[in-house]
């Protein structure tokens, strides 16, 4: 079973300091408690058995109190690196995925979400810390400590040293069997957690319309629903974790009771010295500890491998890659042939041959579920057909999608998504985010176009949901553009607003834009020059 992954460490430099530091406090460790149990006996063999005065175990007692004191400094010092580089390390990994998400933030919003983005980001790289703090640094001391202390108490009794050689591998394969429940009860969870959070967020952005149609408490219930599930889960694995723990437990405590049921028989025979018994008995729970404490962190791994492998599923995400180089002029056309797209976890989309003509209203409509927003998506470069080809005509001639520089293509597009975001600042920052050279005058003139009158553009964006749904349009009309996409854009508008926006999408049409509107309303499929209807899912 895998235990670590070579990404973490090999993304962040700070990770060679945590194995460095992890090997040194090691063996650090096992050669004071060595020490410190020959010491021990030393004393209590010299003060009961020889019967020494004070001053002949004074030397004895110094060296013990020096090496218990530092193997507690040796612990400290371990522990206190550890975290700050634990600390670093997810820094790395924090900053590698946001660097990620900011290069390719539109991409990743398609495939995994807000909501499980914005949980990989959190609450995963922090569930590392305790598997960088605790399970990593326990895998070195359960790999030295076992392997000394054993060794040296064979040399010290071969009896008990084949007692630890088959009653040691009994403790990681209990762990291991166990930790199965474990990883899968830890995959529910994790998988309960995202689905709950991709929930609420989507729950939190349609809230308002869910209150205009009454659907708010049901959908609160079904929040409620979920996060019950959550909580099983989460209970499931605290069990299986001290269930664990107490096998483990009962393995260790039997095992050293063997050794020294042994070891006491020859004592009361006369066949064993007192000092190598007690070195032997005080060292023998020293054997079992490191693998039953790594054994009993098993969850810890289990999350964190789990959070990596969640966390590389972003970082190491093939994005759609566009080589091409033509430059496009001016656009009049796009057709796509026998497209399908396949998606983890869901039955492929397949979509109807079809093209969208400049100097048309070009509607996209059909049941939820059936890829229109998936066809989009591909024409905004954020997903790539597994199967089919696109085509754009230009000025120029036809050219196949791959073919193209995908900047030329992009920058000639205005997109407003179903439910456009709108980051903290005034309205005036909000346009000039797309259009930096837009003059007061221009963006006071695109308000009006899309009705909203006497509109400061020094005010925040606190506007209600219709209009911010025309101030998102009023931004795309902003932007220069050849091609308009817009999906619902006249969903939570009056039918006021909604007629007027009809008529700006005719005028773009009228202007010769090649305009793609994704829309339900009849009112729009009434006005459009042609209506491509996607139907259910063929798979």
């Amino acid at each position: 079973m895998k235990f670590l992954d070579p990404r973490l460490f090999r993304i962040s430099r700070s990770s060679r300091g945590l194995i460095l530091i992890a090997v040194f406090s090691a063996i650090s460790i096992t050669f004071a408690t060595i020490a410190q149990a020959f010491l021990l006996a030393e004393l209590i063999t010299g003060a009961f058995q020889r019967e020494l005065k004070f001053p002949a175990l004074q030397t004895s007692l110094t060296l013990l109190i020096v090496v218990f004191a530092a193997r507690v400094i040796f612990t400290y010092v371990g522990e206190q690196f550890t975290n700050q580089i634990s600390h670093r390390i997810r820094v790395d990994l924090r900053r590698a995925l946001f660097n990620k998400i900011l290069t390719n933030g539109a991409e990743f919003n398609v495939h995994f979400g807000p909501g499980r983005i914005s949980l990989i980001s959190t609450k995963a790289i922090a569930n590392l810390e305790p598997y960088f703090t605790r399970f990593v640094p326990q895998i070195f001391i359960a790999t030295s400590i076992p392997l000394f202390v054993g060794a040296t108490i064979t040399y010290l009794d071969l009896t008990s040293g084949l007692i630890i050689l088959f009653t040691v591998p009994l403790i990681p394969l209990f762990g291991v069997l166990i930790g199965k429940y474990t990883s899968e009860a830890m995959r529910k969870r994790w998988r309960t957690l995202g689905i709950l959070s991709g929930y609420v967020l989507d729950l939190l952005s349609g809230l308002t319309t869910l209150k205009l149609f009454g659907r708010d408490q049901a959908q609160g219930k079904q929040v409620e629903e979920v996060g019950n599930r959550y909580r099983v889960e989460t209970m499931k694995v605290l069990k299986i974790s001290f269930l664990t723990s107490l096998a483990l437990e009962i393995i260790a405590t039997l095992s050293v009771a063997l050794i020294a049921v042994a070891i006491g028989l020859r004592l009361v025979d006369g066949e064993f010295e007192l000092w190598r018994a007690l070195v032997i008995l005080i060292l023998a729970p020293e054997v079992y500890w490191p693998i039953r404490n790594l054994s009993a962190q098993f969850h810890a791994s289990a999350d964190g491998m789990q959070s990596a492998k969640d966390l590389f599923e972003i970082i190491d995400f093939p994005t759609p890659e566009h080589k091409g180089t033509t430059k496009l002029g001016d656009i009049e056309r796009i057709s796509w042939r026998n497209l399908q797209i396949n998606y983890q976890d869901r039955e492929p989309i397949s979509l109807p041959d079809g093209d969208f003509e400049s100097g048309k209203l070009n509607l996209i409509t059909g049941p939820s579920g059936t890829g229109k927003t998936t066809l989009v998506n591909i024409f905004l470069g954020l997903l790539k057909p597994d199967i089919g080809d696109i085509q754009i005509t230009d000025s120029k001639g036809v050219h196949d999608f791959i073919e193209i520089d995908i900047d030329s293509w992009l920058v000639n597009i205005s997109w407003v998504p179903q439910d456009p975001h709108f980051p903290s600042g005034s309205i005036k920052e909000f346009f000039k985010l797309s259009s930096p050279e837009a003059t007061n005058l221009e963006i006071d003139g695109v308000l009006q176009h899309v009705g909203l009158h006497r509109i400061s553009l020094n005010q925040p964006v606190n506007l209600s949901v219709g209009q911010k749904r025309r101030l998102a349009i009023a931004r795309a009309l902003l932007h220069s553009h050849q091609v308009l996409i817009m999906d619902e854009p006249s969903a939570a508008l009056d039918p006021e607003s909604e007629a007027s926006i009809v008529e700006i999408l005719r005028e773009q049409a009228d202007a010769g834009k090649l305009v793609i509107v994704i829309s339900h309303r009849a009112d729009l499929i009434s006005h459009a020059d042609k209506v491509f209807s996607v139907e259910k899912v063929q798979s």
